[in-house]
């Protein structure tokens, strides 16, 4: 799902992710597929991201 998202220029932004999972992400470089500022431990972050996302890509 990572993979075809990236080949169609659709973001995934994880939030919520708990330390030990964000461990298991990163041994798996999750996050040079995902982007490491993509992987978020909160709500808050993730929703921050995403605006980000919204402001670079919407024209």
């Amino acid at each position: 799902m990572c993979e075809q998202s990236r080949k169609q220029g659709i973001p995934i932004v994880l939030s919520g992710v708990l330390p030990n999972v964000e461990n298991v992400l990163l041994k798996a470089k999750f996050d040079e597929l995902l982007g490491r500022e993509n992987i978020c431990s909160h709500i808050n972050l993730a929703l921050e991201r995403a605006q980000q996302i919204v402001k670079t890509t919407v024209k």
